[in-house]
């Protein structure tokens, strides 16, 4: 896994399959290790936003011109 400067249609396409795979209560009980009962919530907050239209062209880029102007 690595940081995501944009966002690409295989990166969609995997969110998607992990979703889908989250669906498993067995999966977000393995997430409740590190989330505790906010699993599910973790889960759907990414998946929901990284798959929403509004996102789909999202970038880094603004945030890194915003960077080099203030130097």
């Amino acid at each position: 896994m690595s940081a995501q400067a944009f966002v690409e249609d295989r990166t969609r396409k995997g969110i998607e399959d992990s979703k889908k795979a989250f669906a498993s209560v067995e999966r977000i009980e393995r997430l409740a290790k590190y989330h505790g009962d906010k699993a599910r919530w973790v889960v759907d907050a990414w998946t929901e936003v990284w798959l929403s239209p509004e996102f789909a062209n999202w970038s880094c880029r603004m945030f890194y011109q915003m960077c080099i102007a203030r130097f």
